[in-house]
C-alpha cells in the first residue's frame, strides 16, 4: 500500500525545499492548490497536474495532511485583502480537512511567529492563522501546530526586510540600522527539511523550529560585515 501525503504551499519557499524529504517517508505527495486543483507528486519526480483535489483525496487515502500555504499580508488595506487572507489561511486547508475525512490523519499545520504577540495588536492576517489553530485543535484530530521563525536559504527570492538587509552587505551597499534590541531568530531552510526527516516523530500539540542563531540587526551586520572583510 502506497504511503500518501496531502500539503498545501509547496510551491512556495519552504515547501520547494521540503518535497525531497517528504519523499524519503511518503511515495506520493499531494501538492494541493486553491480552486480545489492539485498535483500529483512521485518518487520520480513525474508530475501529474490540474487534477481535483477532491478526487484525488478519495482515490489515495492521504494519512498525513501538512498545511505551509499562507496569505501574508499583515496590513490588509480592503475588504478583498480580508477575503483573500480568510479564504487562503482559513476555508481552504479546513475543507481539504473535510475532504480527507479521517480523524486518525495526522495534521502539520505550520504557524507564524507573529501569533504568538499580544492579541491586542494582532492583524486579521495573525488572527486568521489563529482561527485555523483553534479550530483545528477543537476537532478532536492528532494536530501539530509547528512555529516558525524566519528561514532563509539559496534561491531565496521572497526579499523580506532581512533578505534586502544580507543582500545589500554582500552587494557593499550602504546599510541603516534600526536603533532597536528587537532579536530576530534565522534559520536556515536546510535545519527546517531536516526537522521533517523523521515526520512521525514531531509531538501532537505545539513546537517550534528555533535555530541557535539568533541576532540583532547590528549584531547580524556586525558578524556579516567581520566574514566579508567590508565595513
Amino acid at each position: 500500500m502506497l504511503s500518501v501525503i496531502s500539503a498545501t504551499g509547496l510551491t512556495g519557499f519552504i515547501g520547494k525545499n521540503i518535497i525531497p524529504t517528504l519523499h524519503k517517508n511518503f511515495d506520493i505527495i499531494i501538492s494541493h492548490k486553491r480552486k480545489n486543483l492539485c498535483s500529483v507528486i512521485n518518487k520520480n519526480g513525474e508530475i501529474t497536474n490540474n487534477l481535483l483535489s477532491t478526487e484525488v483525496i478519495d482515490y489515495y487515502k492521504p494519512s498525513f495532511f501538512i498545511n505551509l500555504a499562507t496569505c501574508y499580508n499583515p496590513n490588509p488595506k480592503n475588504l478583498s485583502d480580508i477575503f483573500e487572507i480568510s479564504e487562503a489561511n482559513i476555508n481552504f486547508p479546513l475543507k481539504l480537512i473535510e475532504s480527507i475525512n479521517n480523524m486518525d490523519a495526522r495534521i502539520i499545520n505550520f504557524c507564524s511567529y507573529l501569533q504568538l504577540v499580544d492579541h491586542d495588536i494582532q492583524s486579521p492576517y495573525m488572527l486568521s492563522k489563529e482561527f485555523l489553530k483553534t479550530s483545528m485543535n477543537s476537532m478532536g484530530m492528532k494536530v501539530s501546530n509547528v512555529f516558525i521563525f524566519d528561514t532563509f536559504g539559496k534561491n531565496d527570492t521572497r526579499n523580506k526586510v532581512v533578505d534586502i538587509f544580507i543582500k545589500k552587505i554582500f552587494a557593499k551597499e550602504d546599510i541603516s540600522i534600526p536603533k532597536n534590541t528587537i532579536k530576530i531568530n534565522l534559520s536556515d531552510v536546510k535545519e527546517v527539511c531536516t526537522s521533517f526527516n523523521k515526520i512521525e516523530d514531531i509531538p501532537i500539540g505545539d513546537s517550534c523550529i528555533h535555530s541557535p542563531n539568533t541576532f540583532t540587526l547590528e549584531e547580524l551586520a556586525l558578524l556579516l560585515i567581520e566574514l566579508i572583510g567590508n565595513k
